[in-house]
């Protein structure tokens, strides 16, 4: 399996998008990175590696990722968790958990809950928590702000399922979608608004007949607090592409006064997604959230949802190196099992007859070496020594050394 299929940044991409980032990465962040010595190694590739060859190569569909949809073993109310959101523990240090207490405390003041109540409160008390807009701080990642309605939404599911509030979480909405009626559905899926009446009633939704493109408008000017989630219901891979996104300030990135937020990130005016469009990867339970929370009373929106075009394989084109090929092939590459065997067979069979020189080396110059009757004097036994045997050794071990 190629590394670009594995890296987590690109695992939600298709195969045609992961290939481009990987050719982005290797032709010009590396070189940023690694300076002028990998500029030198890329143009001395060819003259060390051989010509190149290009051969297709079938990629399989994007494989479903995970649910994105948080799982939870109850979707009942809580009321302990729920008035802990409540209490106001002043003597506590200020972090952002202590924070999320003083936000809640004011909501519930707001709401007419007396002091003495606050430790005894319940969900169904506290309802209309279940669609508020103001932010406080996300309790699985302190450094960012969600929607107040998430958080109550995850002590109280049943209190603002009950209620079809955006407070509701998707897990527990999800098995009562099919009581209700969807916003609009084609062939491939349906997008069902989960909020107040008269919050999903200011959407408005198109279907070409011919491409089945869903177009989504809000728009308004007279509104403060609106918020819903869209669910989308689709066992294919989708794409958002936008259209206009007017929420909160160009100078705001981090979309403190609004935001429509599409698999955990947030879209405002100030951060608008690259390209102007969104990959809604396949999911396992076909589900994906898109949640609009806004505080500005002039909001709009505009995108449509159509099928992402991700054919069922792709046909993409494979380098390789010529000597890559002489390494690596399956039957007839240097590091292939076939080969290794072979060359250990050979340099079995090579040892073997080096050894049987290398025996008849020793024999013959301890022969020259020891014969008592050696037809010459001393220093001819030595010539014939030097100049015969040792040499006929010294070739055998360096054969079998190359």
């Amino acid at each position: 399996e190629p590394w670009h299929e594995r890296a987590p940044m690109w695992m939600e991409l298709d195969p045609v998008q992961r290939v481009e980032k990987c050719k982005k990465l290797v032709q010009k962040t590396c070189p940023r990175i690694f300076g002028e010595k990998y500029t030198r190694r890329q143009l001395k590739v060819h003259g060390v590696c051989g010509d190149t060859s290009f051969t297709p190569k079938k990629v399989k569909q994007t494989p479903a990722l995970g649910s994105s949809i948080m799982s939870r073993s109850t979707c009942q109310d809580n009321d302990t968790l729920a008035a802990e959101l409540m209490q106001l523990t002043k003597t506590a240090p200020q972090t952002p958990s202590s924070m999320n207490r003083y936000l809640f405390y004011a909501a519930a003041k707001q709401l007419g809950v007396s002091d003495s109540d606050l430790e005894s409160v319940t969900c169904n008390e506290l309802a209309a928590l279940c669609s508020s807009t103001m932010n406080v701080v996300d309790p699985t990642d302190q450094s960012a702000f969600i929607a107040a309605s998430q958080v109550f939404g995850e002590a109280c599911p049943h209190t603002c399922c009950a209620s079809w509030e955006v407070g509701c979480p998707t897990r527990c909405a999800s098995p009562m979608l099919s009581n209700f009626s969807a916003s609009v559905a084609t062939s491939y899926g349906k997008v069902t608004c989960l909020g107040a009446i008269w919050d999903c009633n200011l959407l408005t939704t198109q279907v070409d007949t011919h491409t089945e493109v869903i177009q989504i408008d809000l728009s308004y000017d007279s509104f403060s607090g609106l918020a819903f989630t869209m669910l989308i219901e689709a066992k294919m891979s989708l794409r958002i592409q936008f259209l206009k996104l007017d929420v909160g300030s160009h100078d705001d990135p981090l979309c403190s006064r609004g935001y429509l937020e599409i698999g955990g990130v947030k879209y405002c005016s100030g951060k608008n997604p690259d390209g102007g469009y969104v990959i809604l990867p396949h999911r396992p339970d076909g589900l994906t959230e898109i949640r609009w929370i806004a505080q500005d009373k002039r909001c709009k929106f505009s995108f449509m949802l159509m099928d992402s075009g991700e054919p069922s394989e792709f046909s993409v084109s494979s380098v390789e190196f010529a000597t890559t090929k002489e390494y690596y092939d399956g039957i007839s590459g240097i590091k292939s099992p076939f080969y290794i065997v072979f060359f250990v067979v050979i340099l079995y069979l090579w040892t073997g007859y080096i050894t049987i020189e290398v025996k008849a080396a020793v024999a013959y110059g301890s022969f020259v070496l020891l014969w008592p009757q050696f037809p010459g004097s001393e220093a001819k036994r030595y010539c014939v020594l030097a100049l015969a045997a040792l040499p006929r050794l010294l070739l055998a071990v360096w054969v079998y050394g190359v």
